[in-house]
């Protein structure tokens, strides 16, 4: 009999911590980050808060497959993204200055919550540098990276190659010249996001 109690014990345990698990992942589960080419051709970089809190601290990454241009690499960094909100960023919004290089690695101790140069807000306006392409006219193919965030809790995640993580450690650096992100992103507003769906 207090076998089973023990057993039983324990199984009610590995329940608890279980519940408790998924309860912590509840609203980084539903933080998403995707490319997508549009009906017209043109790409559009999304990144989806499907939870009824925000999210904040993001830092995103995403590439250009290179083909007939340069391998450009975007490393953009938000101060949050609202609740039930789809927030993108259009490929004319896209550019890079073929002048600059990025840095090999992020500086010793650096972590997905500071701030370091590779990681840039949006810009207003075009930079006024003569080395300065935009993506409008061109054709690329746009690749996801990942996205870094922490959640109504304070707790940094990260979603990389399909899996969340629940990490403080730098998002992966992207090769390539970086990229800059002209204006805001666009937000549309989205049905259902309560915690029961």
């Amino acid at each position: 009999m207090a076998v089973w109690t023990v057993l039983a014990a324990q199984d009610q345990l590995d329940q608890s911590k279980k519940a408790d698990a998924q309860e912590a992942r509840a609203q980084a589960s539903r933080i998403s980050t995707w490319t997508m080419q549009e009906k017209g051709g043109k790409w559009r970089v999304h990144v989806m808060n499907r939870s009824p809190d925000p999210i904040g601290n993001v830092y995103l990454t995403f590439r250009v497959l290179p083909a007939g241009m340069p391998q450009v690499a975007w490393a953009v960094m938000l101060t949050s993204v609202p609740p039930c909100s789809d927030m993108t960023f259009r490929q004319d919004q896209l550019g890079y200055d073929e002048d600059r290089r990025a840095p090999d690695s992020a500086p010793e101790g650096i972590t997905m919550f500071s701030t370091f140069s590779t990681f840039s807000t949006p810009v207003p306006d075009k930079p006024s540098d003569k080395g300065w392409q935009s993506l409008t006219d061109m054709d690329p193919w746009l690749l996801s990276g990942a996205v870094g965030f922490t959640d109504r809790d304070g707790v940094p995640w990260m979603r990389a190659n399909g899996r969340l993580i629940q990490t403080g450690a730098p998002l992966p650096n992207l090769p390539g010249i970086p990229g800059d992100v002209v204006g805001l992103p666009a937000v549309r507003a989205m049905d259902g996001c309560d915690e029961r769906s």
